[in-house]
């Protein structure tokens, strides 16, 4: 579901965890989006991506099925994989309510496709859903929704796009201080959702995550791809700072080291990028 991402390459070179996780994050999202977790510097997928989702069929274009999708039939109410790719394949009448209801399957497979679906249709309509759901709780399913939050943002009228904003950075606030491997791959995901929202108001708050010493290094190569998705030109300051400071760091072998020298080469790129 996500178009490949230039500082991804920039992350791989020297850091091969954290390559792991945006290679397969970005890659699931082209397909399903896959659970990760994240340590204090290295990022790794907890959760991969069953066989069948990747070889899902793509939905084709201008399909129009008259017969409405099947009614969901799981224990759980919630439509399962099949109905979900019938779905996403129709243009019946019905079938973004079956994608909105297949968000709350527990099956992290189902809750990808469904985002997936509903991203592709850029289905206004499913953002209050989003936004209702409770990442913490329901971790399978936090990559889909918070990706979809970011790219159907971004296709939203400003009051809607600014309710999706606001929502990404409380849990940006709520993920900061929960003390788990989820919650800080959960960092990762809404560091990009920003970015894809296209929303300036939050260039701030990628800023003040660039600086937060709190943060691990690595994530920060995704907050610099952030600010660059967003044409923050205003935050070249910032990069330069960060720039400056990571400069005398980056002598040495070790994994930190390296991560390092990846950050570094990927701010310069973005301060060429932003003039």
């Amino acid at each position: 579901m996500m178009a490949p991402r230039h500082w991804a390459g920039l992350a791989i070179i020297g850091a091969a965890a954290l390559g792991i996780v945006v290679i397969l994050s970005r890659a699931s999202h082209e397909s399903v989006p896959a659970s990760t977790a994240v340590t204090t510097t290295v990022i790794a997928p907890t959760a991969p991506v069953p066989a069948r989702a990747v070889n899902a069929p793509v939905a084709p274009r201008a399909v129009v099925d008259p017969t409405p999708p099947t009614a969901p039939s799981t224990a759980s109410n919630a439509p399962s994989i099949d109905e979900v790719l019938q779905a996403r394949a129709s243009m019946a009448p019905g079938t973004i309510d079956v994608l909105v209801a297949a968000l709350s399957s527990t099956d992290a497979v189902v809750v990808a496709e469904a985002a997936n679906g509903l991203v592709a249709r850029g289905a206004l309509s499913a953002l209050p859903s989003l936004v209702e759901i409770d990442v913490a709780a329901r971790p399978w399913a936090a990559p889909s929704v918070i990706y979809a939050l970011g790219k159907i943002a971004a296709k939203a009228d400003a009051e809607d796009r600014a309710t999706a904003v606001d929502h990404l950075l409380a849990l940006l606030a709520a993920e900061k201080t929960r003390a788990s491997t989820d919650a800080l791959a959960n960092l990762l995901h809404i560091y990009e959702a920003l970015g894809q929202t296209g929303d300036a108001r939050a260039i701030g708050p990628l800023e003040a995550e660039l600086v937060d010493a709190r943060v691990a290094t690595a994530p920060k190569v995704v907050i610099v791809q952030a600010l660059v998705t967003l044409g923050a030109r205003q935050s070249r300051p910032t990069l330069e700072r960060v720039r400056d400071a990571l400069a005398p760091t980056i002598a040495g072998d070790d994994f930190e080291a390296m991560v390092r020298r990846d950050l570094l080469a990927a701010i310069r790129e973005a301060l060429v990028q932003l003039s």
